[in-house]
């Protein structure tokens, strides 16, 4: 009993207000208090993913995360958790699977099987700008970084064409992961652009010219 006594009144230390909650019952009451004191896990994650490209001071962790939550209320969950792969460096590369570093997928380059290359792949690059040209000014070393990392402010359009351009990468690299070497790059980016506007008019709105 006096345990009792002790776990209700360190809950009630927590949550003062536990009693007058509008939850429906006392379990849903209690996750819906005691998970409103959890820290969110995004700050630590962005920063230190984000932290293989940019410096610390260079890292704009909230705006990566109000990207995440407008482009989730834009586009299909699927695009927005292929952002979420890029950014936490979760595609299936050589480099990230700590073999042996192997060329790009996409292009051959040397060492290329990585994420630092593949943000800035030029067929990736030079397929996305040919259907979304509002990007052709975020490019590069440095504002293409910022960008591929939502680390800085997007219109919409800016916002939408790069999570789509994570999407594309995310599936071309799996599918040529996974053996399918059967088809090109090109065609694996054209076939999954075609995908992705039968699922999102938001998307197909957008292009300069049909797939």
């Amino acid at each position: 009993m006096s345990g009792l006594v002790a776990n209700r009144s360190r809950v009630q230390s927590l949550v003062p207000r536990f009693s007058v909650s509008s939850a429906a019952d006392l379990q849903a009451r209690m996750f819906s208090c005691l998970r409103a004191l959890q820290p969110s896990p995004w700050d630590s994650l962005f920063r230190r993913r984000l932290g293989r490209h940019l410096q610390s001071d260079e890292i704009r962790k909230h705006t990566v995360q109000q990207h995440f939550r407008t482009a989730n209320r834009l586009l299909p969950a699927k695009l927005v958790w292929s952002a979420l792969k890029v950014v936490c460096n979760g595609l299936p590369t050589s480099r990230r699977l700590q073999e042996e570093i192997l060329p790009c997928r996409l292009c051959g380059s040397e060492g290329g099987d990585c994420m630092e290359h593949l943000i800035h792949c030029a067929p990736l690059v030079t397929f996305l700008t040919s259907f979304f040209p509002g990007i052709s000014c975020l490019l590069g070393p440095v504002f293409g970084v910022h960008r591929s990392l939502l680390n800085q402010t997007l219109s919409e359009v800016e916002l939408i064409a790069t999570v789509v351009g994570h999407d594309l990468l995310v599936h071309c690299i799996s599918a040529l992961h996974l053996g399918g070497r059967g088809a090109l790059p090109h065609e694996l980016l054209i076939a999954r652009l075609r995908a992705i506007c039968r699922k999102a008019p938001r998307v197909a709105a957008l292009l300069r010219h049909a797939p």
